[in-house]
């Protein structure tokens, strides 16, 4: 699997790369609509008329390897397939949550991460 150099949409916690081929090891699902919950859980992210492909087998999508930054850990948690251009919306669930703006995601295979924020509290 190649992430294509800068090619990627952010909303939020949420972030799409796109690749060139969906990876060894992932089965389509019957889904055609991916809901990614916010970190907090107060709000979700969403994808309608995709194919969603989910980790075949024991493993699951989380155990693939997560990308690191000095401030976030980015979990994979699907890969889509858009075969025309959609929308990434932002259902607020609750009343603490500001909306993030729609993304238009271009057609294309995504591989879906989602951040998850590092403490900045020493570990003992």
């Amino acid at each position: 699997m190649t992430i294509e150099k800068d090619q990627s949409v952010r909303q939020g916690d949420v972030a799409f790369f796109r690749i060139n081929e969906v990876p060894e090891g992932y089965e389509k699902t019957d889904q055609t609509t991916l809901e990614v919950r916010g970190e907090r859980g107060g709000h979700l992210h969403k994808v309608e008329g995709v194919e969603v492909y989910q980790q075949s087998g024991e493993a699951t999508v989380a155990e693939r390897p997560a990308t690191d930054t000095d401030e976030e850990t980015m979990i994979p948690v699907a890969i889509i397939k858009a075969f025309e251009e959609k929308t990434v919306t932002h259902d607020v669930l609750g009343d603490n949550e500001r909306p993030h703006d729609d993304q238009a995601l271009p057609p294309g295979i995504w591989e879906v991460r989602q951040a998850r924020q590092r403490s900045s509290r020493p570990v003992d």
